[in-house]
């Protein structure tokens, strides 16, 4: 539904700032590698978060709450910004999918 979901991929830079716009805000975000595999991660947007997200989940893993910062993302007013360059979420090259969610 436009403006409520989208789905999509990104490539990952190795570097902060690799920007993934949706046309809304996003409230929650899941992302997977799917060049080299590895974990989902997910971000929820809870009303009092404030940028970085740095808490996630790997919904794959039987791990509790993460909050890796190589893996944190901001929420931004028209998608969300790739802050971290960990494996999972910001490999340089690597293709990303993601599940965006208002």
């Amino acid at each position: 539904i436009t403006a409520y979901q989208d789905i999509g991929s990104y490539t990952g830079t190795g570097a902060t700032g690799n920007a993934v716009t949706t046309g809304f805000s996003p409230k929650f975000v899941m992302i997977r590698d799917t060049t080299q595999g590895g974990n989902w991660i997910i971000h929820s947007k809870p009303p009092t978060t404030t940028n970085p997200s740095t808490t996630h989940l790997r919904p794959n893993s039987s791990a509790g709450e993460d909050s890796g910062a190589g893996e944190q993302i901001n929420f931004d007013s028209n998608g969300f910004t790739i802050v971290g360059t960990g494996g999972n979420v910001n490999t340089n090259n690597d293709v990303y999918i993601y599940l965006a969610i208002a």
